[in-house]
């Protein structure tokens, strides 16, 4: 069964080739290296927020300019994931050195974990569900149920492994 799926989807996409190839493609990094997440705000879709390994930077005019709003300390400075909370003003970003929290659009910014390790404080994915936050680090699986002023490791293996994504249907969360 596996193999009849991967061997259909491959189908499909080679049959939407042709669809892609009128599609066009604008480089708006403007010089901007090592990406690792993008995020485009929907209410202003002329503004953008990337992450890479110097910080968080945003864009105010599709692209054109940018600028670092989050300089991240400490030696493993790269940005893993940048997403709106929930009021859709505020920002949260994943770094290498902590978790960080922006209540105005990335204005100013404030790191809510920082782990108790090296390992704890690669913060690679998260989560922001009604009452709680689940955030990914490299040393485990992290719950706060008080938007970020306190925490705690979750037991067993989600504590002592690497957690890279984190995703939720209306009954489940996942992790990877």
């Amino acid at each position: 069964m596996k193999r009849y799926v991967l061997v259909m989807g491959l189908l499909v996409l080679m049959a939407q080739g042709n669809v892609w190839a009128d599609l066009t493609w604008e480089d708006y990094s403007r010089g901007n290296t090592d990406i690792k997440t993008f995020l485009v705000d929907q209410a202003s879709r002329e503004r953008f927020y990337i992450g890479s390994s110097k910080g968080v930077f945003l864009s105010e005019d599709a692209g054109n300019s940018w600028r670092n709003i989050l300089a991240i300390g400490g030696q493993n400075r790269v940005v893993h994931l940048v997403q709106f909370g929930p009021d859709k003003n505020s920002l949260y970003a994943a770094t290498g050195n902590g978790f960080f929290y922006s209540p105005k659009s990335g204005q100013n910014w404030k790191r809510i974990f920082k782990g108790k390790s090296y390992i704890e404080a690669q913060c690679l994915s998260f989560m922001i569900m009604p009452g709680y936050i689940y955030l990914g680090t490299a040393g485990g699986l992290f719950i706060s149920n008080d938007y970020g002023r306190t925490w705690h490791k979750q037991s067993g293996k989600l504590g002592q492994n690497s957690i890279v994504s984190i995703a939720a249907d209306k009954n489940n969360i996942y992790v990877v």
